[in-house]
């Protein structure tokens, strides 16, 4: 896993807590991982395609990331377009030529929140058999949300497990600059992740 990661050709030197969290997924574990805001959480998903991609030697490899608002998507978005990867944000009218790169499993990083995720395009899209072969991780990005949220708020937050049943070969990665011990057990609990 380590030639993997030095393979890739990144403009900046990854931290030691990025490389741990990008080996245990690319070993095929469920990751929690809490860092503080700004210690580049989003790399380790941002990178994670591309490595997937060449750890098993297969065409693609898509990420699926759950994320709570609309304008951090929108966001990140932008930050991927810079980087060269390309991205989508689930939850716009697409064109016709988008939605044909997504069902057909070719967009390595799409973005979506997770009431989109539940409507019925979009779930029906991920039980395609190209994403049951090439979506190699779910990423629940601001990951306190399941539990602060899911209770009453946004419900849909507290049916993310259900991913386990449609996407039973994808790793899940939370991620949160804010856990304690307790939640994080709460959290795992709600999104089915593996010890």
């Amino acid at each position: 896993m380590a030639t993997s990661i030095e393979n890739i050709q990144l403009n900046f030197e990854l931290k030691e807590h990025q490389k741990s969290a990008i080996a245990y997924l690319l070993e095929g574990n469920d990751v929690f991982v809490v860092l503080p805001t700004g210690y580049g959480k989003t790399v380790i998903y941002s990178i994670h395609p591309e490595l997937f991609r060449m750890v098993k030697k297969i065409d693609n490899s898509v990420v699926l990331v759950v994320s709570p608002l609309v304008a951090l998507m929108r966001d990140q978005k932008e930050q991927f377009l810079k980087q060269g990867i390309e991205s989508v944000y689930l939850g716009e009218k697409l064109d016709k030529e988008i939605c044909k790169k997504v069902c057909d499993g070719l967009i390595p990083i799409l973005l979506m929140s997770p009431e989109s995720l539940f409507s019925g395009v979009w779930r029906e899209t991920l039980s395609l058999p190209v994403y049951q072969k090439c979506l190699s991780a779910v990423v629940i990005d601001e990951a306190h949300c399941v539990e602060e949220w899911g209770k009453e708020f946004r419900k849909d937050y507290s049916r993310l497990g259900e991913l386990r049943s449609i996407l039973p070969n994808a790793v899940m990665l939370a991620l949160t600059a804010t856990a304690t011990k307790q939640s994080r057990k709460e959290i795992a609990s709600y999104l089915q992740m593996q010890d």
